[in-house]
């Protein structure tokens, strides 16, 4: 008798990847900026119907590939992150 003892399968690198999805939802934010401007990262959320965590983590990587660029801005009294593509 065989076991598999590699366990569960490594995720593909496929349409429904993890990857794809990360890639996917970057396009849509970044599409979102260009085609609205600047916007604030709630409101990205909103929009773009990801969730705040995710829309900021995506923020990150944009960032750190200067696609983006953020700054810290002041609304309704709270802080909020503005995003503008580049």
């Amino acid at each position: 008798m065989t076991s598999d003892l590699a366990g569960p399968s490594m995720p593909s690198h496929g349409a429904g990847s993890q990857q794809a999805l990360r890639k996917r939802n970057m396009d849509m934010v970044l599409q979102q900026l260009r085609d609205a401007g600047p916007a604030i990262q709630r409101d990205l959320a909103n929009t773009t119907s990801l969730s705040p965590a995710t829309v900021s983590n995506l923020g990150k990587v944009l960032r750190a590939n200067n696609l983006v660029r953020t700054c810290y801005t002041t609304r309704s009294g709270r802080r909020s992150v503005l995003v503008e593509a580049l």
